[in-house]
């Protein structure tokens, strides 16, 4: 699972095409990817998934760009459709969860957002069921 917020959504996105680029079948629907970022972001960061997508490694893909109503990425965990599909995924050992941001400020508020989110949605808390399978990466510029 791949947790990406703002400037990190780009680095984020690049690093699931390695997984694209492997061509192994054991990563068919293995990548779920969370992004928020900037609308102006929209294109390149819909150019730079494009290979996994036809790769066939994308399952869940919630893609969220600011917006008016202040919905964020990790808002968008809770949704119904994508509640279902997370539900086991925490469980599973060949989950890892990574978040990966390009601004403290940005990083504190979405990772706690979506730890909590993740906690409700895996019936406990996420960071101890995933252990060393969470990885947090804040890259500063």
């Amino acid at each position: 699972m791949v947790w990406a917020v703002g400037a990190g959504s780009r680095r984020g996105a690049k690093n699931i095409n390695h997984h694209a680029h492997l061509g192994a079948a054991s990563t068919r629907e293995s990548v779920n990817l969370f992004a928020g970022f900037k609308k102006e972001s929209w294109d390149p960061i819909q150019h730079i998934i494009r290979p996994a997508s036809h790769a066939g490694i994308l399952d869940i893909v919630e893609l969220c760009p600011s917006n008016a109503e202040r919905v964020r990425v990790q808002d968008r965990i809770l949704l119904p459709h994508v509640r279902a599909k997370l539900e086991a995924k925490p469980r599973d050992p060949a989950c890892i969860f990574f978040f990966v941001c390009a601004n403290d400020g940005a990083a504190e508020g979405a990772a706690e957002g979506a730890v909590v989110n993740l906690s409700v949605v895996a019936d406990g808390n996420v960071k101890k069921i995933l252990g060393e399978r969470y990885v947090e990466e804040i890259f500063r510029s």
